[in-house]
């Protein structure tokens, strides 16, 4: 009996050990399995740490940026070389420790068996936010975001001066409108009343008005007078009085040429009717009105432009006060731009439109009358066929009588044609003696520039949803600015090592030549200082007053306000842009420009720019900012992707000036995402590892 009691503890006993042999073995398994696991992903995050390890140390040397060149001296990403540096480092990551020497078996080693690259994020990705992270990251420890606030301060300085400037270009927009209609309405004066005119002004000579030989109102029914012809002004009516034909006396001189003939036997009259003077007076009356009929229809077409030129300035008045309306200003400035651009607009016409196209279009259908009298036979020597043509004279004479002179008036009552001068083209002079060649104005000796050119292919930034965590956009915008400042050269910082001389200025501008880079930054400072410069101008009165008399003396003459309105802001425009030449002109000197001018610190007079002399008046201050910081302040208000790309352009011209022709940054990668399988040894299991990797 005690012996089958035995045999069953004996198998009780062996279940039990199986069972726990099993679970250790499974436990034992379950660890091996966990541990090779975890040294798969350690080999993994090895190897993807040597793969990062490939950093281009060129790169970073001159311009302190991490990125992986997955070039490798090429100009394309080699996807196939990034594998087997991955994969030859994580066999020899698995391999024996060269320091153990006794036999070695590692039940946890597993051999990478595929890798494949899922996303690559380049440098140029993500509309430069990665380039972007990458220079924040750098450039805040050096940096910090207490520096931003006055800088900030003076940008903002800036940007309200460009506001100005802004609201002003609208003003120069309807100003330009107003200016076409007036030189619209002279050229109308010289089709209608025959005084020469150009470019919104009336020509005269030796104090008396050009005149020119054909015009619409030339052929009047009655004497000529101030008071029959419209004209309201003496010196304009005795220029063009004897021109005028009087229609009365040149029909009654017919008639009484042909009575006379009738008085004669019928046998004598062939040799009067052949007479000279009837012939060449008819002859001369139609053809005086075939040009008055030119001029007319002229004078409508004109006047149709005219019409369209109004149209013009009201939609360019609404368009400013829209603006104007949403802009962020307190509503006594926005009435004070408002009630500017009334007064450029409101009165002042000289003639009423309605009244001069209605007697024009009256007085076409009268021309077209008198022009008949050319198909009235003249050798028809019979009473009845004289008759016929003195009726016809008659006819015409009662048409002619109905010509409407006077409703063709302009009001001339202001006029002062011995003041008389064209604004335009001293205004325009005064620009295209600005704009053409601003480099000579700005730098004495122009010959000293740089010639060079851009030889890399600008790059384009690629647009993406990559999550990029950076610092505060304003606080990431201005340490963009500043690594600008701290690693790419400008003008007044000539390194002869680039092969790009004006680098900031490169990047501001983007021209492919260091001088046409140069230029247009020239260009962009005028302007930016212009805006500033406006903000002081429409501040101060006295040069208000000054560019209101300058104004007065150029168009006067016409006694049109808004005229003289227009050109005030004409001039105070252009002065304010000749006082931004002369401040580029200091900072590219190596003096200092404040943002905002004082009487003190203002250097053209507008003597100085009426007589083209903005040269020779340069003041230096102690105050203000330099050249350079002005290019920080102008590369902060502009686009920043723009900035970023140009950059990335900059980084690779000087990497294939050192040698690495075949570096570009977009095959400059900041980070992976990886898919690796293992296989562990000594077993069939494989593990996947996926894995992110980023500088």
């Amino acid at each position: 009996m005690r012996k089958k009691l035995n045999g069953y503890m004996t198998v009780f006993s062996s279940l039990c050990f199986a069972l726990i042999v099993s679970l250790i073995t499974v436990c034992i398994d379950g660890a091996r399995l966990q541990g090779a696991r975890a040294l798969a992903y350690m080999i993994n995050d090895l190897s993807l740490d040597t793969l990062m390890s490939y950093y281009s140390k060129p790169l970073f040397e001159e311009y302190q940026l991490l990125f992986l060149d997955a070039g490798f001296g090429e100009n394309k990403v080699d996807e196939n070389k990034i594998k087997e540096i991955v994969m030859n480092n994580a066999v020899e990551n698995m391999e024996k420790p060269d320091n153990i020497l006794i036999p070695y078996t590692s039940y946890l080693s597993a051999d990478i068996a595929e890798f494949d690259i899922t996303n690559m994020v380049k440098a140029v990705d993500n509309s430069g936010k990665i380039m972007e992270k990458e220079i924040t990251e750098y450039m805040k420890y050096a940096y910090p975001a207490e520096l931003l606030t006055d800088f900030e301060k003076t940008a903002d300085d800036l940007k309200n001066a460009e506001d100005k400037k802004d609201t002003n270009d609208e003003h120069k927009s309807l100003e330009k409108a107003i200016r076409n209609q007036n030189n619209k309405i002279f050229e109308l004066i010289e089709k209608v009343d025959g005084i020469r005119t150009k470019k919104g002004s009336i020509s005269v000579s030796g104090g008396t008005p050009d005149i020119v030989t054909t015009y619409a109102k030339k052929i009047m029914y009655y004497d000529k007078s101030m008071s029959q012809t419209g004209i309201n002004n003496a010196d304009i009516y005795n220029a063009i009085s004897p021109l005028y034909i009087e229609l009365n006396k040149t029909f009654k001189d017919i008639t009484d040429k042909y009575n006379e003939i009738l008085d004669k036997p019928e046998a004598e009259r062939q040799y009067d009717m052949n007479d000279e003077y009837i012939n060449n007076t008819i002859s001369a009356l139609i053809n005086n009105t075939k040009e008055a009929r030119e001029e007319t229809e002229a004078a409508l077409t004109i006047l149709a432009q005219i019409r369209e030129a109004s149209d013009d300035v009201e939609k360019k008045k609404d368009e400013a006060k829209k603006k104007i309306d949403n802009k962020d200003a307190d509503e006594d400035t926005k009435n004070t731009l408002k009630q500017t651009i009334d007064d450029m607009c409101e009165g002042g016409c000289i003639f009423d439109e309605d009244e001069m196209e209605s007697g024009l279009r009256h007085n076409l259908s009268i021309y077209s009358q008198i022009i008949e009298l050319e198909n009235i036979s003249s050798t028809n020597t019979t009473s009845e066929n004289i008759n016929s043509r003195i009726q016809a004279i008659n006819n015409c004479e009662d048409y002619a009588k109905t010509l409407k002179i006077r409703e063709l008036s302009f009001d001339y009552s202001k006029f002062d044609v011995n003041s008389s001068s064209s604004a335009d083209d001293i205004l325009d002079s005064i620009e295209d003696f600005l704009d053409n060649g601003i480099l000579s104005l700005v730098i004495d000796d122009t010959s000293t520039l740089s010639e060079a050119s851009l030889s890399v292919t600008p790059n384009a930034v690629i647009e993406g949803d990559t999550d990029v965590e950076t610092v505060n956009p304003v606080y990431g915008k201005f340490l963009t600015t500043q690594y600008a400042l701290d690693y790419f050269d400008n003008y007044l910082e000539d390194n002869s090592d680039n092969t790009i001389k004006y680098e900031l200025e490169y990047i501001l501008c983007g021209e492919k030549t260091d001088k046409g880079n140069l230029t247009e930054t020239v260009l962009k400072l005028a302007a930016i200082r212009e805006a500033a410069n406006l903000a002081y101008l429409f501040s101060s009165p006295s040069k208000m007053q000054e560019a209101m008399t300058l104004a007065t003396t150029l168009v006067g003459f016409t006694g049109i306000y808004p005229l003289i309105k227009v050109t005030q802001l004409a001039i105070i425009a252009l002065w304010a842009y000749a006082e931004g030449i002369m401040d580029a002109r200091v900072l590219l000197a190596g003096g200092k420009v404040d943002i905002m001018k004082t009487e003190d610190t203002w250097m053209l007079s507008l003597d100085n720019l009426m007589n083209k002399d903005i040269k020779n008046n340069t003041k230096q201050s102690d105050s203000g900012y330099t050249y350079k910081q002005y290019l920080q302040f102008m590369l902060y208000l502009k686009n920043e992707e723009t900035v970023i790309v140009r950059m990335m352009d900059l980084i690779e011209e000087k990497m294939h000036k050192l040698g690495y022709t075949g570096f570009a940054m977009k095959n400059c990668i900041y980070s992976l995402d990886t898919t690796s399988s293992y296989d562990i040894r000594n077993g069939n299991r494989n593990i996947k590892v996926i894995a992110h990797k980023n500088y």
